[in-house]
């Protein structure tokens, strides 16, 4: 999704993204109904551009369904359009901003590729729809047939290399043993390192000879070693994407379609080795793939049948790690498009979903912050565990610059996680067939040659590869553009996270407007909030009692983390008018209470939240939290709240906010350790 501020022309927006269509062979290809399919390029293609006005104006739900909706591959364009219209305000309305979902399929194009689509879209509107030259060359066909003329053993031998036979199974799972969730579909969760950290994160990378997706790849490791209860060496494994661009084909770099690959990483992480080793091991090994990114590894198994082969196969990959940063739609048009009156926001990414249980995504935000993105199986992780697992490598993404140097070992490292759990993770085999519905996005490649209407359909492997997790509308921020903090990107209420789903940063002078004036019915500050029982109470005896799940679909609130036990309370976060949701995406981690936290996300509809927020604590002790400016939203709820059942009202603890996303965590994770502390 994306949003377009400034004068649209419809008919001028039509003919830019036909000339699109007609210079670029991949939007005009199609796959025969034959075995094996083949790729057929039609001579004209009319672009598939809807308006919708979704109902009560919520993007979220939409979203999915457009997703679910699929593509027939039968028939070209595997790229669409909706404009999503407001009935207060239409298009053309003058300043209105349009929002508008561009909705691809993995066969036959990846993220990359919807960028360079997006920017030769905006070249064509700039010259007045129509773009000048012919079809782009080298396409899609010449790249097929450059690979088709590759030898694959050299890249074949080096996987096996990495998995020799008779070799210890690799773990693969960066969770512990653990029973059906009993949920399903997809969940989605996301953090985020603040442009300081992520700049001293690259510069203690950079020192070390390796990129952050090294230092990514570690981590990741480190918590498979972890979950795997190892004391000594063992072999890991997970997957990686990497671009497919890096290949000796002139204008490979600009070339629309599914060059992206996934490839196997297999090495043993040894407690006792240092951490520079580790990178410098994965350094070696992302080298040697970069040869061979063009050839797509063995397809990983569905999550129904990871477990069901022997050998080296039974050692592939449940997960997989995605980092890249795109090339920017408009970097470069920006003066261009102002001439015209025009700016282009890209709020965010939302990522589809994988066959495989677990995809960690990681981008470069607009402010320089390194945003992490969960997207994992609900049947084998809850909201909870998944969560938990993204907190934790945020946690050593964090400290490893931090503290550690060239003789830090790996289990130095691991004992930053002293204290918290390794999250459970079901065994895919005892969560029964996985319901194809939850699977239709591609990132493996095809199971159906002619693909269904209405399906997401099949692709070719030999020219698709395996993707990785696909993404519906994926148009990841860029330097110079943020989103909206209310732009609603996903589905961020009923797949909750550590934070709501927007990439935007809090920064100094944007917390919002001051506290609310006094006399308000609620009162502020540190004292002790009845009913809350302190960081260290340990939940009471008797009977073990089910703790609240997420919020349901369509609720204008986000878990953030679960309670740990069920008279601990909920402590519902407040953003300040003007402040993205994510400005309190450091608090998780900051603060040890038992508290469920949750995230308000639509704070601008009081009666919803209010609503929202008594049927999900009737009985429990609530506190409201914010930064300083959050108050008059959070002091109106309490109103509510008190006035529609009768309660008493919750306390409201404000907090300044300093300079520094990690400084406002502390001071905010303070003052609710003050305030839900028993008396003494």
């Amino acid at each position: 999704m994306w949003v377009w501020h400034g004068p649209l022309d419809a008919e001028r927006f039509g003919a830019a993204w036909q000339s699109v269509f007609d210079c670029e062979a991949v939007l005009r290809t199609a796959f025969t109904g034959a075995n094996p399919p083949r790729l057929i390029v039609h001579g004209r293609v009319v672009p598939d551009i809807t308006h919708k006005i979704p109902a009560g104006g919520d993007w979220a739900p939409f979203l999915e369904r457009d997703r679910l909706r699929g593509f027939d591959l039968r028939c070209p364009g595997p790229l669409r359009l909706t404009v999503l219209e407001t009935e207060q305000a239409p298009p053309a309305a003058p300043g209105a901003p349009v929002r508008i979902v561009l909705t691809y399929h993995r066969a036959l194009l990846d993220t990359w590729s919807a960028h360079l689509l997006l920017r030769t879209f905006y070249r064509a509107y700039l010259a007045g729809g129509t773009l000048p030259g012919g079809e782009r060359r080298p396409d899609l066909r010449d790249y097929t047939a450059w690979t088709a003329a590759q030898d694959p053993r050299p890249a074949r031998a080096l996987w096996a290399r990495w998995t020799p036979p008779g070799a210890a199974p690799a773990a693969s799972r960066p969770g512990r043993p653990g029973g059906p969730t009993g949920l399903s579909g997809v969940g989605r969760a996301r953090l985020r390192l603040d442009a300081a950290e992520t700049v001293r994160l690259a510069r203690w990378a950079a020192a070390r000879g390796t990129a952050e997706s090294s230092v990514l790849q570690a981590v990741w490791a480190m918590l498979i070693h972890r979950a795997s209860g190892a004391t000594g060496p063992a072999p890991v494994c997970f997957a990686v994407t990497v671009p497919g661009r890096g290949i000796a084909l002139d204008g490979a770099a600009w070339l629309p379609g599914p060059l992206r690959n996934l490839l196997p990483m297999s090495l043993e992480v040894d407690p006792a080795d240092t951490v520079s080793r580790l990178l410098r091991h994965l350094r070696d090994r992302a080298l040697d793939m970069a040869a061979y990114e063009w050839l797509p590894a063995d397809p990983p198994p569905t999550p129904t049948h990871a477990h069901a082969q022997a050998g080296p196969d039974a050692d592939r990959a449940e997960t997989v790690l995605v980092f890249e940063d795109p090339p920017h739609p408009v970097q470069g048009l920006e003066n261009e498009l102002a001439a015209h009156g025009i700016r282009a926001e890209f709020p965010g990414t939302v990522p589809a979903r994988s066959v495989l249980p677990l995809a960690l995504l990681a981008h470069h935000d607009s402010t320089g912050g390194l945003v992490l993105t969960g997207v994992h199986d609900r049947a084998l992780l809850d909201e909870a565990a998944a969560a938990e697992l993204l907190v934790q490598s945020a946690l050593l993404l964090r400290e490893l610059p931090l503290g550690a140097d060239e003789f830090t070992t790996v289990a130095q490292v691991l004992k930053l996680l002293e204290g918290r759990a390794v999250p459970p993770m079901a065994d895919p085999s005892t969560t029964g067939p996985a319901d194809p519905a939850t699977l239709t996005d591609p990132t493996s490649g095809p199971t159906d040659p002619a693909g269904a209407p209405g399906s997401t359909g099949p692709a070719d492997p030999s020219a698709t590869g395996l993707p990785g997790p696909a993404t519906t509308t994926d148009s990841a921020p860029a330097p110079g553009f943020t989103g909206p903090a209310d732009t609603p990107v996903g589905s961020a209420t009923d797949l909750p996270g550590p934070a709501a789903a927007t990439d935007s940063a809090g920064t100094p002078g944007s917390i919002g407007p001051a506290d609310p004036p006094a006399g308000s019915a609620t009162t502020t500050g540190p004292a002790a909030v009845p009913g809350f029982t302190g960081p260290a109470d340990p939940p009471a005896a008797g009977p073990a009692i089910a703790l609240p799940g997420p919020p349901g679909p369509g609720t204008p609130l986000t878990l953030l983390r679960a309670a740990r036990h069920r008279q601990a309370g909920t402590i519902c976060l407040v953003p300040p008018p003007g402040a993205p949701p994510t400005c309190y995406d450091l608090l998780p981690p900051a603060y040890p209470g038992p508290q469920e936290l949750l995230l308000l996300t639509t704070p601008t509809v009081p009666a919803d939240s209010a609503a929202a927020l008594a049927a999900r604590t009737a009985g429990r002790p609530l506190l409201l939290a914010g930064f300083s400016g959050a108050g008059t939203v959070a002091c109106d709820l309490a109103r509510r709240l008190a006035a529609a059942g009768g309660r008493r009202p919750p306390r409201v603890v404000l907090t300044p906010a300093p300079p520094g996303e990690r400084e406002r965590a502390r001071v905010l994770a303070r003052a609710l350790q003050d305030a839900t502390a028993p008396p003494p």
